[in-house]
């Protein structure tokens, strides 16, 4: 049977790529969080003059919160996939 075998260098650099998307995704969540909060901040002021604006502004604001730390979270799980690899 022929098997098709990785050397070692292919296998580095796919922990090499998996430990930068890590980081990516991290710092994506971040960003996507730091957007988040200051729409979840705003939704104080929608409240004060329009009710439904600030429905859409919680629900919008969950959201985003909700990507941002779902990112952080699957980065981390890449980061710590592949210390465990090390």
């Amino acid at each position: 049977m022929n098997e098709i075998k990785t050397s070692d260098s292919d296998k580095n650099v796919n922990i090499r790529m998996e430990k930068r998307d890590g980081e990516t995704y991290v710092a994506l969540g971040l960003f996507i969080v730091a957007v988040g909060l200051p729409v979840a901040a705003g939704t104080y002021w929608a409240a004060k003059t329009d009710v439904s604006a600030a429905v859409i502004n919680i629900v919008c604001a969950g959201v985003l919160l909700l990507i941002g730390f779902a990112a952080i979270g699957y980065g981390r799980l890449l980061l710590a996939r592949n210390k465990r690899r090390d």
